[in-house]
């Protein structure tokens, strides 16, 4: 099972630090979810995050990506790092939807999933943990 790597670890709070500082007005939740908040990632798995804002999605989610690329970038391509961004409406309807998130512990957590209905069921079991 591996974990964040160090570098992993500083990417993380550097993403948290500019989106926190950049979006604080629009940004409600900022998650880790997929291999790496479960630990069973690959030695070449990618960090998925998932922000919520309260809205525009589709500028958040532009703005929001070239400033993670920048962070890509300030740690020289070693790491992959794929970002979500929904809405606060389009979060909550994925929610009731189940079709990407699904409520799957006693803490109410939200994974995250795409693929084949397989795939997705597999990805399910995984919980997320927030970004501290």
């Amino acid at each position: 099972m591996a974990s964040l790597t160090h570098i992993e670890q500083q990417a993380l709070i550097d993403v948290r630090n500019v989106l926190t500082q950049k979006y604080r007005n629009n940004l409600i939740l900022l998650k880790l979810f997929g291999s790496k908040a479960r630990s069973d990632s690959q030695p070449f798995s990618d960090i998925d995050l998932l922000a919520v804002v309260e809205k525009d999605s589709w500028q958040a989610s532009d703005k929001m990506s070239d400033d993670v690329f920048e962070i890509i970038e300030k740690y020289n391509y070693e790491l992959l790092i794929s970002l979500i961004v929904l809405d606060q409406k389009e979060f909550e309807l994925e929610k009731k939807s189940e079709l990407v998130f699904m409520r799957i512990s006693s803490e109410k957590e939200q994974s995250c999933g795409r693929g084949t209905e397989k795939q997705f069921t597999k990805r399910m079991t995984s919980l997320c943990r927030s970004i501290k």
